[in-house]
């Protein structure tokens, strides 16, 4: 990601959700929480997509009946034209995206932006800990709330989300965006 896109909240998001997590109120062990932040010497300690992914199934394999799980996923997110599976229809056209530290751009072969974490894949991960019976919390801190104005004048307003535009081709969100059209049953 271009310099100008980098985030230094996430980390200190992680440093302070893990101090609440130790703390008092829910008394979780320092053993129990695993952070993947910033860009560390040890690399795997980086948030890659591969890092999350690991840690996602590190989640599922050490979850039991009642467990508590609670993930931050603190950084960027954006949009990206839907995959073109009948079963899982987007109503917009698009499937929302997290972006890890390694995410790239639009692979033109694949239809995807490059290690985008794709919430069909978020799904899979967290329906694999439901079905260790543990319960789970996810929060996403994650810029794809854009239009979000956090009570901020309109002259201090700030979008905070990776445009999509600068990640895919015009023509492949164009197809996206004709695509959700024709899932509704709308004229193009």
């Amino acid at each position: 990601q271009p310099k100008d896109k980098w985030l230094v909240g996430p980390t200190l998001d992680c440093e302070i959700f893990e101090k609440l997590l130790k703390g008092k109120r829910f008394g979780f062990e320092g053993r129990d929480i695993h952070t993947l932040a910033g860009w560390p010497k040890e690399a795997a300690k980086r948030p890659t997509k591969a890092n999350i992914a690991k840690a996602f199934a590190d989640l599922a394999k050490r979850a039991r009946k009642g467990d508590q799980v609670f993930v931050l996923m603190s950084g960027h997110g954006s949009m990206q034209p839907a995959n073109p599976d009948p079963n899982d229809m987007e109503p917009d056209g698009f499937d929302e995206i997290f972006l890890p530290a390694d995410a790239g751009g639009w692979d033109e072969k694949k239809k995807t932006v490059t290690n985008a974490i794709v919430d069909d894949e978020v799904k899979l991960w967290v329906k694999a800990i439901l079905d260790r019976q543990a319960s789970v919390w996810i929060i996403f801190d994650s810029c794809h709330s854009g239009t979000m104005t956090r009570g901020l004048a309109v002259d201090q307003r700030q979008t905070r989300q990776i445009d999509p535009a600068s990640l895919i081709p015009a023509d492949a969100l164009a197809r996206a965006r004709g695509s959700a059209i024709q899932t509704r049953g709308g004229a193009r």
